[in-house]
């Protein structure tokens, strides 16, 4: 009798252990959550790369590429396309630390296909302040160079911008470009882009794509041209006015 009561004493003992130690890991899985609920300001959002996005930009709820009501980015493109668009972090009520922002593969809904990570490239997107007006002092923080997460032209595996701080109710936009190979099998694909901070997941973001059935070519057709003063526009299309000073 006295080595059954042992016994269950041992188990009594074993399971309030396992117990504390379930509610210790629980607890600490919580932790993670908390850390948009502990900031009122801070939001997550999403738009496309034509946007210019400012420190001080609103939060949009919805656009081409967002919708905040599902959580999710949906994006289309062709084979052969480089698609991108832009995540914004901003810092909320206290700022955030060590941010740094991780996309999945990109699976097929035919549950065999997918577009690789390797294919997606993420860069932390540089301020640079500029005056705004010639005749006074006005300036603004305009986002303008891109740095890489990674160096792109080593082992890609040497950190050179992947783990970023934001400021206090500032915004810090991420610029994503996605490499649709080839030989992708066109319809939807689906991921994730997971948001962390000192190591903890602050938010994940759905991620869909829809490939069109067809492909860019690798030749191009169309002469670009890219300077934007007025007068060599003018020049090109055959109008007056095509003083090289012109705007």
């Amino acid at each position: 009798m006295r080595k059954h009561r042992l016994t269950y004493q041992k188990y009594l003992f074993s399971s309030k252990i396992f117990l504390l130690a379930l509610f210790f890991l629980i607890a600490g899985c919580g932790k993670g959550k908390n850390i948009i609920s502990n900031q009122s300001n801070l939001s997550i959002w999403a738009t496309c790369d034509s946007v210019k996005v400012f420190k001080d930009s609103p939060s949009r709820d919805k656009n081409i590429v967002w919708s905040a009501k599902d959580n999710a980015i949906t994006l289309h493109g062709a084979r052969n396309e480089t698609i991108a668009f832009q995540l914004v972090i901003n810092g909320g009520n206290t700022g955030l630390s060590e941010i740094t922002v991780i996309p999945s593969f990109l699976k097929h809904k035919n549950g065999n296909d997918i577009i690789p990570q390797n294919k997606i490239s993420l860069f932390l997107e540089w301020y640079t302040l500029a005056k705004t007006k010639r005749k006074t002092n006005d300036s603004k923080y305009y986002p303008d160079a891109l740095i890489p997460f990674y160096d792109p032209y080593g082992d890609k595996k040497s950190i050179i911008a992947a783990f970023f701080t934001i400021k206090p109710n500032e915004n810090q936009p991420v610029w994503i470009d996605i490499d649709i190979p080839k030989n992708a099998t066109a319809g939807e694909y689906k991921g994730t882009l997971e948001i962390l901070s000192n190591g903890e997941t602050v938010k994940t973001i759905d991620l869909t794509l829809t490939l069109f059935n067809f492909t860019i070519p690798d030749e191009r057709h169309i002469t670009a041209y890219s300077e934007m003063y007025g007068g060599y526009l003018n020049s090109k299309e055959g109008l007056k006015n095509s003083s090289r000073g012109e705007k």
